[in-house]
């Protein structure tokens, strides 16, 4: 995650107001970029690459004390920035283009393929609104511990600035400008285009970790949003059709669910389905395989919860937002 400075004296509402009318100005003009992608390239060099492993050997220690995961804690050059459900997010001071984390030797090589396929795809759509990091990693067998060997995965800094809990608000806002009549067609066309970006890349992808956190994350400056964080995506792509459903849950609205229902009736029911027949087979019958109505009406019960859970979200927003005016 980077922190603009400017951004460091603002509360989080008023970050996400201000990120909000960000995007809605931006969205709401005819003509848009046609990717919004850094182009292929090396992150850092090879020279670069190698200092930052001699300078991570140094700080191994530092990494591995959960009491430095602190904002603004710092070891030499690097500095602690985020963190995800497990892994710390470092920045630093020299390389500031780029994040680090620490990943097993393995699982860094895995998301770094995939990450770099996903960034393939994103760069040849057109237009194409998702941005995804360029990245790499690096060997440090000299972190190795018991668990396996130790590599540092780098990654493209992303403009970030929310956390998951703005996320949530800026979204309703969105809808809340949609749904008013100040929202324009340009505005409307254009976000029903995002979503269907977002929907493309979980198809091509198989990118299931859909929500308020790493997909999609809103830029600062309001003009795209992000995928980060690919540790967990599978590259045969057997859970997209879960990735499909937390979008329609995260885009409750009749614009957005309906055209990806017909994705999921199209790809997403299948690879369902076939997943359950797997684990069936594997743990010999305790998961029940659901058929086609099954996963009808489970992703209708889904949206419905969602919807009536936006309404009142709405409600509350609204209130909040007078009385802070």
């Amino acid at each position: 995650m980077f922190i603009a400075s400017s951004t460091l004296t603002q509360t989080p509402y008023q970050i996400v107001k201000e990120t909000a009318e960000k995007f809605i100005a931006h969205f709401s003009k005819v003509e848009l970029p046609d990717t919004v992608c850094s182009q292929p390239g090396p992150l850092l060099t090879n020279e670069q690459l190698l200092q930052l492993k001699e300078e991570a050997i140094t700080a191994a220690s530092f990494f591995d004390d959960t009491q430095n995961w602190q904002k603004g804690k710092a070891q030499g050059s690097f500095y602690f920035l985020s963190r995800g459900g497990h892994t710390a997010v470092w920045g630093h001071h020299q390389f500031s283009s780029i994040v680090v984390k620490l990943r097993r030797s393995e699982i860094a090589a895995q998301e770094a393929i995939i990450a770099q396929k996903a960034h393939n795809f994103a760069i040849h759509q057109r237009p194409f609104w998702c941005r995804v990091p360029l990245s790499t990693f690096i060997d440090v067998p000299e972190m190795g511990s018991q668990d396996g060997a130790v590599a540092l995965y780098v990654e493209e800094k992303m403009p970030l600035v929310m956390t998951s809990d703005d996320h949530k608000q800026f979204w309703v806002r969105i809808f809340i400008h949609l749904e008013s009549t100040k929202c324009s067609s340009v505005f409307r066309e254009n976000m029903v285009q995002l979503v269907c970006h977002m929907s493309r890349f979980i198809e091509e992808t198989g990118f299931w970790d859909v929500g308020y956190r790493n997909f999609p994350e809103v830029s600062m400056d309001g003009k795209y949003v992000c995928v980060v964080d690919f540790e967990k995506i599978d590259s045969d792509k057997t859970e997209l059709y879960a990735g499909l459903k937390r979008l329609a849950e995260l885009f409750p609205l009749s614009l957005f669910t309906v055209p990806l229902f017909d994705v999921y009736q199209r790809i997403g029911i299948s690879a369902e389905i076939a997943v359950n027949e797997t684990l069936n087979k594997t743990y010999i019958g305790r998961f029940r395989v659901p058929t086609k109505e099954d996963c009808i009406r489970d992703w209708e019960t889904r949206i419905a919860r969602s919807q009536k859970e936006l309404e009142q979200t709405k409600t509350s927003f609204i209130f909040f937002d007078k009385k802070n005016q």
